[in-house]
């Protein structure tokens, strides 16, 4: 039995499966699981894809993917139902494996493919990343390391130099199972420009001394 799977060109990419596909001896298969709750039990059967239809729907930017089942028919004690026509299944592809790929929620990725981060002066910093997949309110992306401290909060001027501290801190995860060390919510503060630095302490170095000599004077009188 041939069953049609509507994927879009991007889940195409995600899969490294060629718009144009055709199943032969010399390709690894992609195999598919298929699944479907009939009567309060899950049942699943298992196929390949044998094939695309290489062409884009017009209405659902969508391409056909021919999966082939094998024994669509059989039950048994584990398969008390039979894979019918009509029948609605979820499917699941094995993909190619990412190493070192991120997880991040959505917010986190910004403009033109870009992540904000913390540097190790509490600095903010701008970075472009490959992005692999949108899906659930997250993005799956590679180009950042694991000591990456990402920034997800709205700062009103992201601006190269500018310093920030963080207010809130939730661990991210690599796809590969390491641990990105920190991925921080952060504020910015005010930037002080290194030689600005120096005449705002000789400004309020004076300031103190006025004051001091004001309360001297008060309590004198």
């Amino acid at each position: 039995m041939e069953i049609k799977l509507p994927l879009s060109v991007e889940q195409l990419q995600q899969l490294n499966l060629p718009l144009a596909y055709f199943a032969s001896t010399t390709t690894p298969p992609f195999s598919v699981e298929l699944s479907a709750d009939m009567g309060g039990e899950r049942a699943t059967w298992h196929g390949s894809i044998v094939r695309t239809e290489a062409v884009i729907e017009p209405r659902t930017r969508t391409v056909q993917v021919v999966v082939e089942v094998d024994h669509p028919y059989r039950v048994d004690q584990q398969q008390k139902v039979p894979l019918v026509s009509g029948l609605f299944v979820n499917a699941k592809i094995n993909g190619q494996i990412i190493r070192d790929a991120v997880t991040l929620p959505r917010k986190a990725l910004r403009t033109n493919n870009q992540v904000w981060f913390v540097d190790e002066n509490q600095q903010l910093q701008i970075q472009k990343v490959d992005v692999i997949s949108r899906a659930n309110g997250e993005v799956i992306l590679k180009g950042i390391t694991d000591k990456t401290r990402i920034i997800t909060s709205a700062v009103a001027i992201p601006t190269v130099g500018l310093h920030v501290k963080a207010i809130n801190e939730n661990k991210v995860t690599l796809i590969s199972g390491d641990m990105i060390k920190q991925n921080e919510q952060l504020q910015p503060k005010e930037f002080i420009k290194p030689e600005q630095q120096h005449s705002r302490k000789l400004k309020e170095k004076s300031i103190g001394k006025q004051l001091s000599k004001g309360r001297l004077a008060d309590g004198g009188l």
